[in-house]
């Protein structure tokens, strides 16, 4: 009988679980000749005996015997070695292959958790992309970890289509796809996620809804109670009892109106600063007392271009807990506080949840009643609060009579002004342009 229909029988053995049978096979094999490809199914078989050392050392040996083998036999090889928790010899392993494979998935795989046992975080950002390009369930997990919250990652999109065909009913990664089809401006797959959800709302299910923030449910829902089923908030609902005592906590009134505003966007070039910034500018010094709480970071303090020192009283709050931010709230007795980010990034309206002010208004950073979140107002206009929209608002409305929205007049640096032809553009056609975040 030759070696190739022994090498078949033992694979046959193999396939139906036979893993003793396809031992001694193998061992008779390779009693006469040791050759790449017996030696890797012994080694596989040895990894479903429980023997992962023992089966990485097979593939290790068959890696050294042929070219053609030599890549996956050594992936394997650093898989089993981390198994059995032979940490050296799987990086050994692993680097030997990524010096030839460097964008291999389950090669990256084994490294990256390597490099996390050791706290190599710089080594792991090199590599956790190469995740999403495994099939490998619990490679795209991975990446999901890794990965998953960076809003600028165009991989993200892709990870999250894969993850979407494993896992359909998972709520987390519905709205996780949505939003990256959003972000960039994947239309197609956008409107077909939107379909599905609005289908299952409709029919009374909300499960997806529960892991998706109200911001991003405010740009594909105009169903207000949907909105409010928007259930990924980082904080601790109040209640009518906690704001019952907020309101009866003893204040002191002082002659001027103490107004503070909190938010994470203080400085220049943010978007609200671009809106909000000649506000501060027109308080009447003679009747409102002005503080800005802020809790902005301090990698976006370095980008502003000193519009933070025009603005007035600025204490940091950024560095405090909620409860040391609503006692500095306190301490400096507020009278009116303004939260400007509602249900939006790096929001801090936990602290209004604590009784910081014995009156809280929300406004301008989120356009929607801020579920959750103990404010007394919500500050708008006719179309962001029309009275259709009562219903859906624990806030009570107060509506500006045009507008809601400021925009700063003042400050804004204006580009130069550039003609058609610089652009690439027609000299005569009408021209739309968006300048909105999406890529």
């Amino acid at each position: 009988m030759t070696n190739e229909i022994r090498f078949a029988q033992a694979r046959n053995a193999f396939l139906e679980g036979n893993y003793n049978e396809a031992l001694a096979i193998l061992n008779g094999i390779l009693g006469e000749k040791p050759e790449a490809r017996p030696l890797m199914l012994l080694g596989e078989t040895l990894a479903r005996l429980g023997m992962a050392a023992e089966a990485a050392f097979m593939f290790e040996q068959a890696a050294g015997l042929s070219p053609e083998f030599s890549t996956p036999a050594l992936r394997r090889a650093g898989e089993l070695h981390f198994q059995a928790g032979q940490d050296e010899e799987a990086q050994l392993a692993a680097l030997k292959v990524f010096k030839v494979a460097p964008d291999d998935p389950v090669n990256a795989f084994t490294l990256i958790r390597l490099f996390m046992k050791t706290g190599e975080t710089a080594l792991v950002d090199i590599l956790k992309n190469k995740l999403v390009f495994s099939d490998d369930p619990e490679h795209l997990r991975l990446a999901e970890e890794l990965i998953g919250d960076d809003l600028l990652n165009e991989n993200n999109l892709l990870l999250f289509s894969k993850l979407r065909a494993l896992f359909p009913e998972d709520p987390y990664v519905r709205a996780s796809l949505l939003g990256f089809a959003r972000e960039f401006c994947d239309i197609a797959l956008q409107e077909q996620e939107e379909d599905m959800l609005t289908r299952d709302c409709a029919a009374g299910r909300f499960e997806a809804l529960a892991t998706e923030t109200p911001h991003y449910n405010l740009m594909w829902c105009g169903n207000e109670d949907w909105n409010r089923r928007a259930g990924s908030l980082p904080l601790t609902p109040f209640s009518q009892e906690t704001r019952q005592r907020r309101r009866e906590r003893p204040h002191v009134w002082a002659q001027k109106l103490r107004i503070g505003y909190l938010s994470a966007d203080f400085w220049d070039d943010h978007a609200t600063m671009r809106l909000f910034r000649s506000v501060l500018t027109a308080h009447d010094p003679a009747r409102f007392d002005i503080t800005l709480f802020c809790h902005t970071p301090q990698r976006f303090i370095g980008f502003d271009s000193g519009g933070r020192r025009d603005w007035g009283r600025i204490v940091p709050v950024g560095a405090l807990s909620d409860g040391e931010a609503e006692a500095e709230i306190r301490r400096h007795g507020i009278d009116i506080l303004v939260d400007l980010k509602g249900h939006t990034a790096h929001s801090r309206s936990a602290i209004l949840n604590r009784m910081a002010a014995p009156v809280q208004v929300a406004w301008l950073g989120f356009p929607g009643s801020g579920t959750g979140i103990d404010c007394d107002y919500v500050i708008g206009d006719r179309f962001v609060l029309p009275d259709s929209s009562k219903p859906w608002y624990h806030e009570k409305f107060c509506r500006l009579p045009e507008c809601y929205q400021p925009n700063d007049p003042l400050c804004r640096v204006r580009p130069a002004a550039r003609d058609r032809a610089t652009l690439g553009l027609p000299e005569k056609a009408v021209v739309l342009a968006s300048f909105s975040s999406h890529r």
